[in-house]
């Protein structure tokens, strides 16, 4: 006999009836294939039928449409006389668990919909796909799956992760042969690690930050295990040992930018060289013409339904009461007598260069006048549209002297100056990486302060040493570098010599489990604050 594709299992059920109910739901009508059952307390198979009931059962929806089993269920007398049980009702284990109302496959689908969307999101998923449940179920189902088993794990990364940044963290434990995260911690002790770690002796090795937690989790729970820096964070942690450097040498940034500074060209200056505002229609697109157009007609009849409520006698309070419209708005448009069309767009156009007033500043400064709100009031008639400030910060840069107030040229920060910051990536980037002016920029730092240089050539060298993982020359690296500003930092670096050594000799770093902390905040950001830790260690490793 055929049996249609859609049934859940063709071994156990036969087709009887295909129907459609006035709710919008194909029913399916089918009984039980096989001529026997077993007795689920003993076992014992029987033939003889007892009665019928009927049982209803959600399955996956065929073609948008919602699909109920309508199946005929037969009890049977059991044959063994010792069986406690006298009468059972058979049972399809492969379609759906005992006492369900939906087949394992509908179960398993909204399953995994639940863990990829959470609650709210997944419940809307699933009115979409015509299987309709609410995100509490949904919530509960992510909750009830069982942890799979974990198996071997010889290699692991460890890491944070930020349940609300800055005052509490979790610890994600990732598995680096499968690339799969087999465990999250509900935060990042050393007792939690170590405790952890107590329960998978089989553990080989380790890769982390340089955190201290970690380590003395590590170091307590599985003292077998060789532990792996992350080769990226020290390639940071050289960065901001370089960048405390630069910190404390910001009067060698303003000499750098300072020998640097291009020839003024001869430009026109001069407040009668200022611009003046101009205003203009802006030219409207077509797409912004179309959309003009149709709210000017959404609002056109509004304006038409509040005239006519008006002719009905009506006030402005009861207008207001039936359309939403403000109070002040009908008030306008009844005064109006028309339709008020609105005015074109117009853009204004202000140049606030202060450039063109400087030759006038610079003389009236010479003649006495150190009264900046003065000075700014004059230039402001004369077309500049800038406000006092910047005037003040253009002065701070500019010889100033009369009424007790001097500001020295030698404290001016030239435009070309760079912060510690921007200085530092541009001091470890290759010169081929560099702009022109970068270029300059880095060749005048250099040369006036040799400070700088030496940590950065020292930078520069650790990076090739990690890059290229030459273990070799890391001992030699850590001599020389003590001589340099980077003290703090190579005394770290000797400290946990061995997981530097080990980062340098294996190929294994924590880069895999810095993706999957992305992938956490993620989940955790779409739970809407429902995130519970039980709830989001049940999705991270079912998503897994």
């Amino acid at each position: 006999m055929y049996t249609p594709p859609y049934l859940p299992c063709k071994a156990e059920f036969a087709l009887d009836d295909v129907s459609y109910r006035e709710n919008e739901t194909l029913a399916i009508t089918a009984h039980a294939s096989p001529p026997t059952a077993d007795c689920p307390s003993c076992g014992a198979s029987s033939s003889r039928i007892h009665s019928r009931y009927r049982r209803r059962i959600a399955d996956l929806p065929m073609q948008g449409t919602r699909v109920e089993f309508d199946m005929t269920v037969r009890r049977f007398h059991c044959r063994n006389e010792t069986c406690s049980r006298s009468v059972f009702s058979e049972r399809f284990l492969t379609t759906m668990g005992h006492y369900a109302r939906e087949t394992r496959r509908r179960k398993a689908t909204l399953k995994n919909v639940a863990c990829a969307l959470g609650g709210k999101p997944a419940e809307r998923m699933a009115q979409v796909i015509a299987m309709p449940v609410s995100d509490s179920t949904l919530l509960r189902r992510i909750r009830s799956i069982p942890d799979a088993p974990e198996g071997a794990t010889q290699i692991i990364g460890i890491d944070d992760f930020a349940f609300k940044k800055g005052n509490t963290y979790g610890t994600i434990v990732v598995n680096h042969e499968t690339g799969r995260p087999i465990d999250l911690l509900a935060d990042r002790e050393a007792q939690t690690v170590e405790q952890w770690m107590r329960e998978h002796p089989e553990i080989e090795i380790v890769t982390r930050d340089r955190s201290g937690a970690y380590k003395a989790g590590i170091d307590a729970g599985a003292p077998q295990a060789v532990q792996v820096a992350d080769r990226f964070h020290l390639l940071m942690n050289a960065r901001e040992a370089l960048q405390r450097v630069v910190e404390r040498k910001n009067s060698s940034l303003i000499q750098a930018a300072r020998s640097i500074i291009p020839a003024q060209n001869d430009t026109p200056s001069g407040a009668e060289s200022g611009k003046k505002t101009v205003v203009q229609t802006i030219e409207l697109r077509e797409r912004d013409r179309i959309l003009s157009a149709a709210r000017r007609e959404r609002r056109y009849q509004r304006y038409c339904e509040a005239i006519r409520l008006h002719k009905q006698g009506l006030g402005i309070r009861e207008i207001h009461r039936a359309t939403r419209l403000a109070r002040g708005t009908i008030r306008r448009w009844l005064r109006a007598g028309s339709f008020p069309e609105r005015q074109p767009r117009l853009v204004i156009i202000r140049h606030r260069s202060i450039k063109p007033y400087e030759e006038y500043l610079l003389r009236r400064i010479d003649e006495g006048m150190c009264n900046l709100t003065a000075l700014h009031q004059e230039i402001r008639k004369d077309g500049f549209r800038g406000s006092y400030r910047m005037v003040r910060k253009w002065a701070s840069n500019h010889v100033i002297a009369g009424r007790g107030t001097e500001i020295k040229a030698e404290k001016r920060i030239p435009p070309e100056w760079r912060s510690p910051r921007q200085a530092t990536w541009l001091l470890i980037k290759r010169s081929d990486e560099l702009s022109e002016e970068d270029g300059s920029f880095v060749a005048a730092l250099l040369e006036c302060d040799t400070v700088i240089s030496a940590a950065r050539e020292s930078v520069r060298d650790f990076f090739r040493i990690v890059r290229e993982r030459d273990h070799v020359k890391l001992d030699s690296w850590i001599e020389t570098a003590k001589l340099t500003e980077l003290g703090g930092f190579v005394d770290c670096i000797e400290q946990d010599h061995d997981i530097v050594d080990a980062a340098l000799r294996l190929p294994w770093s924590n880069g895999r489990v810095e993706g999957h902390v992305n992938r956490v905040k993620m989940i955790k950001r779409q739970m809407y604050g429902r995130a519970k830790f039980d709830l989001l260690r049940k999705r991270v490793l079912h998503a897994a």
